[in-house]
Parts: C-alpha cells; structure tokens; sequence
C-alpha cells in the first residue's frame, strides 16, 4: 500500500475545470512515485474518519489538495501523530504561499521532492493553530500562574482592542524561543482626519495562557477555529513535519 494520502477539499468544487484538474493530479503523481488514495471530503467523509480506517494505518504523508482552510483543518490531524503534511494549492493561498507551496499542479513537485522542515505550531485545548489566536476584550487572560491579564471597558468605547496569540508572523517574525508564545494586548486607534488606523501592542511571553470569562463573541485561531473558555493556550509538545517548497519564507530555513 502507497504511504500518501491525498485529501481533497470539498471547496475546489468552486474552481474552474476541477475535475480535469484531479484527473490531471491523479497522472502526475503517478509520474512522480507519489501515488497514493485519493479521499474527496464532504460531510459525510472526514479526515478524522478517513485516518481511524484500518485502511489507512500505514500512512506516512498527508497531503492536502485545496488551500489554507485545509491546511488549518489537516493540523488537527498531524501535528501529535508521527506524520508528514504537505499541501497542493489549488486556490490561492497566502499561508502556503509563504510555505513555498506553488499554486497549481506543480505542487506535485514539492511534494516529490520533499524537502521536510519542523515548524512549530500553537496549542489550544486538544486543537492546534498556526498563526494566531484573537481573543475579545471581554475574556480575562492568565499568564503561566503568575498574573492575570484584562482589558477596561471603557477603553474599548474610543479604541479597538484586544488579545493576540502569536505563533508566527511573517511582518514580524518571533525569536524562537522553546515552549513559548507571545501575547499581545493590542490597540488600534483611528487618527482624526485622516481615517487612518494605527497599532500598538503591549507583549508578554509565555509558556501556558488560560482564558477565562463569558461572552456571545468567540475566541477565534488562524481566521476559522473558533472556541468558548475554558480555554488552555500552550506550544504544541511536538513539531509539525511539513514539506516546504523551495521559494518559502527565510524562518523555515
């Protein structure tokens, strides 16, 4: 049996010529000695049920066929399982962009040529982000035991403000630091007459953050995952085995 599988997301169905696209795909990995199962998701199929098959137990590569939604999705299968993840972009995709994933087809060549790196990723409960977590205003933030962290109301009626989880960002790279995050508390301000919007933010490093409170907003990581406190933040205990392409970002090496 292959060692790849290959998910396709439900969503390419919105782009054009998909299925000349997935005959096209099935091809070229065949070409490239990559062939593996290709499982097309819908409600009714799921990653977590495909994976749990006895079908599937000798799996080694993930690859995701669609775009970032997936990618995000396919994190909470890999990063505590002794598993590769690559990606094929068929839609435009800023976070497997940065990856080095092309869009297109010549995705099947990246994952050929499997250049592998460990990348970190966040924690949060029994799920897994990449990027960034937003938490509303109205939650309370507990900083490894050792202080708790809020933002005044009152503030909020003149400024837009809230926390933010940082795992990576590609503006601002974070020093690597084992085990930690960053947390910020973050204010933007509109500047009078000019309709502009400024940012600052306040920083703290930790090892655990735990959220707290109640509130209808939710708290929401890489854009789609959204969760209600009780809510335990920390780096994932293990790295994501990923393939890169070779146009990817400078801090995945």
């Amino acid at each position: 049996m292959s060692s790849h599988l290959y998910f396709i997301d439900s969503g390419i169905t919105r782009v054009p010529k998909t299925e000349e696209k997935l005959v096209e795909l099935e091809k070229n990995i065949v070409e490239l000695g990559i062939a593996g199962s290709l499982v097309r998701l819908s409600p009714l199929k799921t990653i977590q049920d495909t994976l749990s098959s006895r079908n599937f137990q000798n799996i080694q590569t993930i690859v995701g066929v669609g775009g970032d939604e997936l990618f995000f999705d396919l994190l909470d299968c890999v990063c505590d399982k002794p598993l590769v993840l690559g990606m094929i972009a068929l839609i435009p995709s800023p976070i497997l962009k940065q990856l080095g994933v092309p869009l297109g087809l010549d995705g099947c060549k990246t994952i050929a040529h499997r250049i592998t790196k460990s990348i970190d990723c966040g924690r949060i409960n029994q799920k897994y982000f990449f990027s960034s977590v937003i938490i509303p205003f109205s939650y309370e933030a507990n900083l490894d035991g050792r202080f708790n962290l809020s933002i005044d109301a009152s503030e909020v009626v003149a400024n837009d403000m809230f926390m933010r989880v940082v795992n990576i960002d590609f503006n601002e790279p974070v020093p690597h630091q084992a085990e930690r995050l960053k947390l910020e508390v973050v204010k933007k301000t509109k500047k009078m007459f000019r309709g502009e919007t400024s940012e600052t933010q306040s920083s703290f490093i930790f090892s655990k953050l735990k959220i707290s409170g109640s509130s209808e907003e939710p708290v929401v990581a890489d854009g789609q995952k959204t969760f209600k406190p009780p809510l335990e933040i920390t780096a994932a205990p293990q790295s994501l085995k990923m393939i890169v392409g070779k146009n990817r970002h400078p801090m995945f090496g």
